[in-house]
């Protein structure tokens, strides 16, 4: 656990399932820029009955090397949750599930790409 009930994964582990890619220093420095998520974030129920009806557009953003769940259709991020919104255009980088802190600049270049008519 970590402050105000949040929740904080020890470093070691942290490192292993989100950051494994990168050297010792980097995830180090990038770990003392986390703070601790709240709870409710990961536990409370929200109803979002009619968000998949939105006539929004909606891209889904993969980065390919994201490891943090086992590679099954029960756990992967892909394509359970791309599925789940009905048709959105996908956009697939390398990149782990840290990738904002390791290579922001492609992934600004994918949310670029992202957002285009």
């Amino acid at each position: 656990m970590g402050d105000d009930d949040g929740l904080m994964l020890p470093f070691e582990v942290w490192r292993d399932g989100f950051i494994g890619e990168a050297d010792l220093d980097t995830a180090r420095s990038a770990y003392d820029t986390l703070s601790a998520t709240p709870q409710r974030s990961h536990f409370d129920k929200i109803a979002l009955p009619t968000f998949a009806t939105l006539p929004l557009p909606c891209t889904y953003l993969w980065a390919r090397d994201d490891n943090i769940f086992p590679r099954s259709e029960q756990w992967c991020w892909f394509p359970r949750f791309h599925d789940r919104l009905g048709g959105a255009r996908l956009i697939t980088m390398p990149g782990g599930h840290e990738v904002c802190l390791l290579d922001p600049t492609a992934l600004a270049d994918r949310l670029v790409l992202a957002g285009r008519p």
